[in-house]
C-alpha cells in the first residue's frame, strides 16, 4: 500500500485525534474496526491491556506489524488483529468480489467469536460495514461500553443507529455513542438486517 507506515496517524482532525486519545486513555480494552493510525495510538496507551483490531486488507496488517510498537504489543498479547477476509478489497479495505458475499458478514461478526471482545468499554467504528459494526457492538457489549463512530454527522446513512444509542458527545464529523438503556428489539433486528451486507 502507499501509505508510510512509520509516519502513521489517524485519518482524523487534530481535535479528533485529541478525542479519541482521551477515551483511549480511560479504557482497559478496546475493539476498533479499520486498522491503522488509530491502532498506533491504542498499543501507545498504556491504560490499554487488550486491543482487538479489525481489518480486511491482509497486507495493511503486515505493514503495521512494520511499526515496533505495533509489533510489540502484538507479540506480548496485547494486540490481537482479526483478518476478516471478505475477498479481494481495493483502497480502505472496501470489497470488490461480490462472489465472497457470503463472507462479507465476518468483518463485523468474526471479532466477537473470542468471548473476552465483550468486556471491551470502547468500541471505534471507522472502517467498513461501519452501521453493521456498531449495531454488532451494541449486541454484543455491555450497557457502559463507549461507541466512537467515526464520519457519523456527515454521513446521513450511518444515522440509523441513533435509534438505539444515547448521544454523549460530539467533536467535528466524531460521536460518541452508548446504548440506549432500552431498545425495540424487534425494530433493532430489523436494521441489523438491513445493514449486514453494506460495506459503506
Amino acid at each position: 500500500m502507499a501509505e508510510n507506515v512509520h509516519a502513521l496517524r489517524p485519518e482524523m482532525t487534530d481535535a479528533e485525534i485529541g478525542v479519541l486519545r482521551e477515551c483511549l486513555s480511560k479504557a482497559a480494552s478496546l475493539v476498533e474496526f479499520g486498522s491503522g493510525g488509530s491502532t498506533l495510538l491504542a498499543v501507545c496507551s498504556p491504560a490499554l491491556k487488550r486491543i482487538w483490531s479489525v481489518e480486511s486488507d491482509a497486507d495493511w496488517i503486515a505493514s503495521l506489524r512494520g511499526h515496533p510498537e505495533v509489533a510489540h504489543a502484538e507479540r506480548d498479547g496485547r494486540l490481537h488483529f482479526t483478518h476478516a477476509d471478505i475477498g479481494r478489497t481495493g483502497d480502505y479495505g472496501t470489497p470488490l468480489d461480490k462472489m465472497a458475499q457470503a463472507r462479507w458478514p465476518d468483518y463485523h461478526q468474526q471479532v466477537w467469536r473470542d468471548p473476552a471482545t465483550t468486556s471491551a468499554d470502547l468500541v471505534l467504528v471507522d472502517g467498513r460495514f461501519r452501521v453493521a459494526c456498531a449495531l454488532e457492538a451494541l449486541a454484543r457489549c455491555q450497557p457502559h461500553t463507549i461507541l466512537l463512530f467515526h464520519d457519523f454527522w456527515n454521513r446521513t446513512h450511518y444515522h440509523p443507529v441513533l435509534a438505539f444509542t444515547d448521544w454523549l458527545g460530539s467533536c467535528d464529523s466524531l460521536a460518541i455513542l452508548r446504548r440506549k438503556t432500552s431498545i425495540d428489539q424487534v425494530k433493532f433486528e430489523a436494521v441489523r438486517r438491513l445493514h449486514r451486507m453494506n460495506p459503506d
